[in-house]
């Protein structure tokens, strides 16, 4: 889901946190929350410690008996380490990046990072890492039992993806490569579903000034910056040429397009009637439930039968896809090892047994649930906090727990999901 505040890769709407997800006590040393150790017998101080740097906005909501518990959970599945969680705030992009820079240069103790957020004109941190040599080349690694295991948990988009000269320097986690845009109507407003194709302008038009909404609330929400996307046109970074989501051969003149025009009149008509939001406070409006009618650029967990979930919270709609975004080419949120590391063949182990380990990948999106937060049906029913949910989430939220609208075969349901997304033309 993209929020207007930052520039996520997947733009999803991440470096919040919901009420009641306050910081846990943390060790504060020279601005970076680290998680404690686990102590307390010879067998476990002999274990090597690896240092996983994340944005804090993971590590300030998870409690420490989480860490905790997955150290005690490495010993026991026989891993000859521990790990230890350092926060940093991956939203401040220079100084996030910086620190990197500075570990890089002093060999500072740290074995994994995740590369962190972009922002305008810088939006490629992971690129960015591999320029500055910051991330280790893993395309050895991935021929190895381990690494073979761990590319059988990945769609073969997200390789391609990563790709850096041909070489791999780290893996994306997150659920889905690309984003889809939906019309979303409330059904507080809309009793009977409404027969639309796909983006059908003229009838949003018809829709829109039918329909009587309450005065503290949104008529129609739309984001006009993406007003070519939702469309189903998109621009291509490498070239500034526009191309059609479902036609990746033909470049276009996206202000002739008959659909462009008519999304226009649509602006035109709602602005000067006073039931159309184009403003940032308009998507607020929609996460609160308070909107007749609106465009989200967001992800297929958000939708299930006819309940929409924004933050967790899940409310009667309407819901109608209607253009899947390209891959993007910038590649932020990244996780990799780093090129300085004294313990590469083990940091490499612990990214494939989190990424591949169902109970360990649980507890680091979830945390220590009990009976009470899971339903009959094995779906999580706490409340998360946005960062449990975000590509800072250093768990593979692909193999967890179904949570909202997620499948029960969650695993299988991503699979499908991004098989639909198309990477941008080559030319």
């Amino acid at each position: 889901m993209k929020r207007k505040s930052y520039l996520f890769i997947m733009l999803l709407g991440f470096a919040l946190f919901c009420t009641g997800c306050g910081a846990q006590e943390q060790i504060v040393k020279e601005n970076v929350i680290s998680t404690p150790q686990i102590t307390g017998n010879a067998k476990d101080e002999l274990r090597d410690t690896l240092y996983w740097m994340l944005d804090n906005g993971y590590t300030e909501t998870v409690e420490n008996e989480v860490f905790e518990r997955f150290n005690q959970l490495l010993a026991q599945k026989g891993y000859d380490f521990k790990v230890e969680f350092i926060g940093k705030d991956a939203t401040e992009y220079e100084e996030y990046q910086n620190y990197i820079n500075q570990a890089h240069k002093e060999k500072s103790k740290l074995d994994i990072f995740f590369t962190g957020y972009g922002v305008d004109g810088k939006a490629d941190t992971y690129s960015s890492n591999v320029a500055s040599n910051n991330l280790a080349n893993l395309t050895n690694l991935l021929k190895t039992p381990c690494g073979k295991k761990l590319k059988k948990f990945f769609s073969d988009k997200m390789w391609k993806k990563m790709k850096e000269n041909n070489k791999i320097y780290g893996i994306y986690n997150a659920r889905e490569l690309s984003s889809t845009y939906y019309l979303v109507l409330n059904k507080k407003y809309f009793k009977e579903k409404p027969a639309l194709n796909s983006v059908d302008i003229k009838q949003w038009i018809k829709l829109a000034e039918s329909v009587k909404y309450d005065e503290d609330e949104v008529g129609f929400y739309l984001p006009e910056e993406d007003k070519y996307e939702i469309c189903g046109y998109e621009k291509n970074p490498l070239n500034d040429a526009y191309y059609s989501h479902n036609n990746r051969k033909k470049v276009l003149d996206v202000n002739k397009e008959k659909k462009v025009q008519e999304l226009e009149q649509l602006i035109k008509i709602g602005t000067q009637k006073g039931w159309l939001n184009t403003n940032d406070d308009g998507l607020d409006f929609v996460y609160q439930g308070k909107f007749a009618m609106a465009v989200i650029d967001g992800y297929s967990n958000m939708v299930h039968g006819e309940k929409f979930v924004v933050d967790g919270k899940a409310f009667d709609a309407y819901v109608y896809p209607l253009s899947h975004k390209f891959i993007p080419i910038e590649n932020n949120a990244a996780t990799g090892i780093t090129s300085w590391s004294k313990h590469k063949k083990q940091a490499f182990e612990l990214l494939c047994a989190v990424n591949t380990d169902e109970e360990l990948s649980n507890l680091l999106q979830y945390g220590i649930l009990t009976s009470k937060d899971r339903g009959p049906d094995g779906y999580v029913t706490k409340e998360l906090c946005s960062a449990q949910l975000s590509p800072s989430c250093p768990a593979n939220q692909a193999i967890t727990y179904p949570y909202a609208a997620e499948e029960q075969d969650k695993r299988a349901m991503y699979e499908a999901i991004n098989k639909q997304y198309e990477f941008f033309p080559k030319e």
